[in-house]
Formats: structure tokens, C-alpha cells, sequence
């Protein structure tokens, strides 16, 4: 009697923590622009839900408009996956001990984001020059990194921080000199007639990635290799049916098939990372040290999870 006990006592404990290693509901925010395909495919081909349906693991789609805020998304617990985060973001978290790890690549779309001038202004001409932009972002980087290249004295640089939305206005209205732009804001202003003075591919970069609140990478790791083979075959179906990708996304969008040819060209979608995504995060974090924007740093390592990184 007391051996099946024993046995009946194993048993259960063993179907526990089996099904411990699985959540029973996973929130994931649903962030669609600037154009990320990826997010969209998974959802609308229920990758994700595929992924986990052996498990019972139900899948929460939260729509997101405001992709700066799934930091605080994951602080609240309010969802437990980040579709996409950029660096900065990912690195401004951590900084201020909302620790978010990265499980996934993204993307990374480095040319859809400039420097571009309407009057024909641009920084290192002798007369300082007003730039308008979000401070603290990858755009803000590529500003400090083209003045860098360029040996132009930030002093001769006024730099206004404002949103993309707003820099684009002040530049269209002739308020500023030059803005700092991404996606199809960067595109509007090249429309309107303004030039590209710099573009963040010849600079550190843009780069994006899928991320996870450490308390559920630390409850459910089996669970982050599922959500990262979702992330591939999303990134494979793409590249094996770029144009049906394409009116997918313009289509969930709202844009011309035009412009979203252009921004997913330009995207360069992946999903793991390798020693240069690495060595990126690096340099975004110095930058952010060095401008005042954290005070402290965490180690790279410590935010890129194993199962985010290239085979």
C-alpha cells in the first residue's frame, strides 16, 4: 500500500511539472507596422497556435499601435511576448530593471531609416543646422554616428527631440533643417522633395527582435524554442512567397502594394541572431551610456537568450 502511495505521489508530480513547463495562455503583442511581415504571417497563418497545439496552449493576439510600449507591457505582465523591439528599447529596459530577453530576430531594416534635408542644409557647413528626431532611438544614433564620420562638432548640431510624425511636419513646414525618419515617413519626405544626407545601413544599423519578460523565460523555456520555430517558418514562408507576403501585409496595412514592396525589400527578415546582431547590441548600448540616456549597462549575454542565437 505504501509503494503505491509512493508510485501515485511520483506520478502526479511528474505530470505537474510536465505540464509546469508550458504555460496555459500565452499573450503576444500584435505590433504590425512599419511593415512587419513576419508578425502578421504568424498570425494570420496560426504558426504560433500550430506550434502549440499539441500542448493546449491558448494564444492571446493583442493589437499594439504604439510599438515603444511593449517594454511596459511586459513589466505589467500584461502580455509575455514583444513581436518586435528594436535595440534602444530592448536596451532601455534593462537598463532600468525591466529585464526583457531576446528570443528571436526580427529584422533587420537598417535603410528604411535617414537623415534627410528639404533646404539643402545639412550638418558640417559652417552654420548650425536644426535637426529634429526622437532622442534615444536608433535614428538619434545614426545622427550621432554620421557626425562622428564626418568630424562635425555636435555644437553645431541643435538637435530638437521630438516624434518621427512631428519631425517630418517641422521639416515639411521649414521649421527644422533636416530630420530624422524611418519606414514610410522617410519615404513621404523624399516624395515631398527632400535629399537623404545619411542612411543608417552605412552606420550601426537598425536591428529588431522578438523578446520575452525574463520571469516567463525563466517558468517556460521549453516554450521559447516553440515561439522561436514559429518565428522561422514565418520568415521562410515569406522568403519562399514574397508576393503573396506582400498584399498580406499591405492588405492588413492599409497601403499601396507599391510602398510595401519597398519597405519589405528592404527589411531583410531573420530570425536568429549572429555575432554582428550581437556586436550591434553592443554599440547600441554604448551609445546609450555614453549620451546620458542609462547609467548602467548589462551584459549582451545576459539579454540574448541561447535560443535566439545562430545554430
Amino acid at each position: 500500500m505504501l509503494k503505491f502511495i509512493v508510485a501515485f505521489s511520483l506520478c502526479s508530480f511528474l505530470m505537474t511539472a510536465a505540464n509546469a513547463e508550458l504555460p496555459e495562455t500565452i499573450d503576444i503583442l500584435y505590433v504590425k507596422a512599419p511593415f512587419n511581415l513576419q508578425n502578421i504571417v504568424m498570425r494570420k497563418h496560426n504558426l504560433l497556435e500550430k506550434e502549440l497545439s499539441k500542448d493546449n496552449v491558448k494564444i492571446n493576439w493583442i493589437l499594439l499601435t504604439q510599438g515603444g510600449k511593449q517594454g511596459q507591457a511586459l513589466a505589467s505582465n500584461s502580455a509575455q511576448v514583444a513581436s518586435v523591439m528594436n535595440f534602444s528599447s530592448l536596451v532601455l529596459a534593462n537598463a532600468n530593471d525591466n529585464q526583457i530577453k531576446v528570443i528571436a530576430g526580427v529584422g533587420r531594416p537598417s535603410e528604411l531609416f535617414g537623415l534627410v534635408s528639404l533646404s539643402g542644409k545639412k550638418p558640417g557647413e559652417g552654420t548650425e543646422v536644426t535637426v529634429a528626431g526622437p532622442k534615444g532611438t536608433a535614428l538619434h544614433q545614426l545622427l550621432a554616428d554620421y557626425l562622428n564620420k564626418e568630424k562635425v562638432p555636435e555644437r553645431s548640431v541643435h538637435f530638437v527631440g521630438m516624434s518621427q510624425q512631428a519631425a517630418l511636419t517641422a521639416l515639411l513646414t521649414s521649421r527644422v533643417d533636416c530630420a530624422l525618419l524611418g519606414g514610410a515617413l522617410l519615404e513621404k519626405a523624399k516624395k515631398a522633395g527632400a535629399k537623404e544626407i545619411a542612411n543608417a545601413k552605412d552606420f550601426t544599423g537598425v536591428n529588431l527582435v522578438m523578446a520575452v519578460s525574463k520571469d516567463f523565460a525563466d517558468k517556460y523555456p521549453e516554450a521559447l524554442e516553440k515561439i522561436a520555430n514559429a518565428q522561422d517558418k514565418a520568415v521562410q514562408w515569406i522568403n519562399e512567397n514574397k508576393q503573396e507576403a506582400v498584399k498580406i501585409g499591405v492588405s492588413e496595412l492599409g497601403i499601396p502594394e507599391e510602398l510595401g514592396s519597398k519597405l519589405a525589400s528592404a527589411y531583410h527578415y531573420y530570425s536568429r541572431l549572429n555575432p554582428d546582431d550581437i556586436a550591434q547590441l553592443e554599440k547600441t548600448q554604448k551609445f546609450l551610456k555614453d549620451y546620458g540616456f542609462i547609467k548602467k549597462t548589462v551584459p549582451v549575454e545576459e539579454i540574448v537568450l541561447p535560443v535566439a542565437k545562430e545554430k
